[in-house]
């Protein structure tokens, strides 16, 4: 269903306006019912008269039908205005719906565009949900390339330092080498010195 379709079932059964023709109805068939039960009480009236009538000497009977006949054409013309009453409630109710779109598929549209929002609702919420978790694991990920850059900053901080006491070690120990080079090349002279005095 199209939705210029859809718009305009939509406006046929507003422009029906079912809950007033729902009261009109109940008002209706109130007074059907009200005209039936009249109707059944003068059945039964005439009916009785019929009864009465028949049970009369024939020579009483001609004065006693007018009364009767009339009873007769009463009960006709009341049958006939509730036909009448009945046809035009039937008729008006019938012009009204004559041409009213099936509101089935209108309430199947409109059950599926229901599930269809709770679905969209539903995978709004788990885009929500994944968007978060993507959020989170990108800042890990982050926290992650922070943690590598200082790692290899406080390697390159220790390799740096350890060169650094390699060659002081190194400079250190030739040094001491030196000096104790030195050291020793003075109390060899000195030794040297002492025994060629005490030589002498």
């Amino acid at each position: 269903m199209s939705e210029d379709t859809f718009s305009s079932a939509i406006h046929y059964w507003k422009g029906i306006q079912l809950s007033n023709l729902q009261k009109e109805l109940d008002q209706q068939g109130l007074a059907i019912v009200e005209k039936q039960k009249d109707g059944l009480v003068s059945r039964k009236k005439l009916a009785e008269q019929t009864r009465e009538f028949k049970k009369i000497p024939d020579e009483e009977k001609l004065q006693k039908f007018k009364p009767l006949l009339k009873g007769y054409q009463a009960e006709i013309d009341n049958i006939t205005k509730r036909t009448k009453y009945a046809e035009n409630a039937f008729l008006t109710v019938y012009k009204l719906l004559a041409d009213a779109p099936d509101p089935a598929p209108l309430f199947e549209i409109a059950v599926d565009q229901s599930a269809k929002m709770v679905d969209s609702t539903s995978l709004q919420n788990e885009n929500s949900y994944l968007k978060e978790q993507l959020q989170k694991a990108n800042e890990n990920i982050k926290r992650l390339e922070t943690t590598e850059k200082t790692n290899l900053e406080l390697v390159q901080k220790v390799s740096a330092l350890e060169e650094s006491l390699a060659e002081r070690k190194s400079k250190d120990t030739s040094e001491m080498e030196q000096e104790m080079k030195d050291q020793y090349s003075d109390k060899i002279k000195q030794l040297k010195e002492r025994y060629v005095i005490g030589c002498r």
